[in-house]
């Protein structure tokens, strides 16, 4: 049996007596070989029928062998079965970025094949719904691979060009498909932001104990909070007060997060 990927497989069977009786009430116990041994305890109903819904992760594919051992009165029975998952994978999901207006980023994702059996024609599409507000969004897929034997992963990139219109969050949903039907779906969650600095001081006052003829200095430490950097910092002395006196006139620039000095 074939299943896709995200699809729920019913694994099922029914324990009777050579006469065609039923079984009920026995233990069943239920495993799966994948690369990674999967063991579930089931029991018959009255009728001799047991089941299971197995529910793979996403990133679950490929071949898998089933084992169905029934016991009664210290006899088993056992029966076996096989079934493949075939299905693309899309990561990361969901994904997650802060972005400044009036800025270009690029975000990339990966693609894999789950199953065992190859796919092929490869395509991925965007569903854009801020693009009237000054977002783009394109699809740079020129080292994609257009087929992918079973297991094998390829790779594309999202160019995102955000405008000035008013920042907002954005959803854009990121599809790849196949010719042979299989697809995935990722979301790409945009936060935007406004190009605007922040300036952070480290204290509002100065407080100081001196006496005639004495000196003293204190440091102000300045901190760029924002987005942006932050250029032509003044700073200027009090006019009431001639004898404090300014050892630097001011910054140049400060970086976001990085912080600066005046003395």
């Amino acid at each position: 049996a074939r299943y896709k990927q995200g699809e729920t497989v019913r694994i099922s069977g029914v324990c009777s007596f050579s006469d065609g009786e039923p079984i009920a009430n026995t233990p069943v116990e239920l495993f799966l070989y994948n690369g990674v041994d999967k063991y579930f305890e089931l029991k018959t109903d009255e009728t001799g029928r047991f089941s299971y819904d197995y529910k793979p992760v996403a990133a679950e594919g490929g071949h898998y062998s089933v084992e169905a051992i029934a016991t009664f009165n210290e006899a088993e029975r056992i029966s076996t079965a096989d079934f493949t998952i075939q299905g693309l994978l899309l990561t990361p999901s969901p994904c997650r970025r802060t972005m400044l207006t009036d800025s270009r980023e690029k975000v990339e994702f990966n693609v894999r094949n789950v199953g065992s059996s190859a796919i092929s024609g490869l395509k991925v599409s965007l569903e854009n719904p801020a693009k009237e507000n000054g977002l783009d969004a394109s699809i740079d897929a020129s080292g994609m691979s257009d087929n992918l034997a079973g297991g094998q992963s390829t790779a594309f990139s999202v160019m995102l060009d955000a405008g000035l219109d008013r920042p907002e969050d954005v959803e854009i949903k990121v599809t790849v498909s196949s010719l042979e039907g299989h697809s995935d779906t990722t979301t790409l969650n945009l936060k935007l932001e406004v190009k605007t600095p922040l300036l952070e001081i480290s204290t509002n006052s100065l407080q100081a104990a001196m006496r005639a003829g004495d000196s003293v200095s204190e440091t102000i430490v300045i901190k760029n909070e924002g987005m942006v950097s932050i250029t032509n910092i003044k700073a200027v002395s009090p006019e009431r007060l001639p004898w404090i006196t300014l050892a630097t006139a001011g910054l140049e620039e400060i970086i976001p997060w990085q912080p600066g000095m005046i003395a």
